[in-house]
C-alpha cells in the first residue's frame, strides 16, 4: 500500500465521527449570522462540553428571503446529528419533549390535531 494513501486512511482513523442522532440541549441561539444556529450540549459525545455552532435542518426554504424559520430556545431539547458523522459540523434537525405534559396543551385529538404554539403563546391549530 503506498505511504501516501497509509497516511490518508490513519488520518481518516484518528478524525472522531459519530453517525445517528443524539439527544442535545441548547446552550446559546444568539446566532451573530442570524441563521437559526445554535450552541449546544451532547452529553453522550461531549459531556459538558460544547459544539461549535450548529446549523439547522428544517423542512422548507434554502432560498433567499423565503422558508420557514424557527430558533429553539436555550435549554430545549434537540435532536443532534453531524454532517458526514464529522463532529466539527453539527446539524440540529428538530425537538424533542421528556414527558407526556411538555407538549402544547391544545394537543388532545392525536394523530390528527397539528398546533403549531409560539413561545408568546400564539396558537396555529
Amino acid at each position: 500500500m503506498p505511504d501516501n494513501l497509509q497516511r490518508q486512511l490513519a488520518q481518516g482513523m484518528a478524525t472522531r465521527r459519530a453517525f445517528g442522532k443524539y439527544r442535545g440541549f441548547v446552550v446559546d441561539n444568539d446566532d451573530p449570522q442570524r441563521l437559526a444556529r445554535v450552541t449546544l450540549r451532547v452529553p453522550a459525545l461531549l459531556g459538558d462540553a460544547e459544539t461549535g455552532w450548529a446549523l439547522p435542518c428544517l423542512p422548507c426554504g434554502g432560498l433567499a428571503n423565503q422558508g420557514f424559520f424557527t430558533v429553539p430556545p436555550v435549554g430545549a431539547q434537540v435532536w443532534v446529528e453531524f454532517e458526514g458523522g464529522n463532529m466539527d459540523f453539527p446539524i440540529w434537525t428538530g425537538t424533542f419533549w421528556q414527558t407526556s405534559g411538555d407538549p402544547p396543551s391544545d394537543v388532545q385529538d392525536q394523530p390528527t390535531t397539528q398546533v403549531w404554539r409560539s413561545a408568546k403563546g400564539h396558537v396555529l391549530l
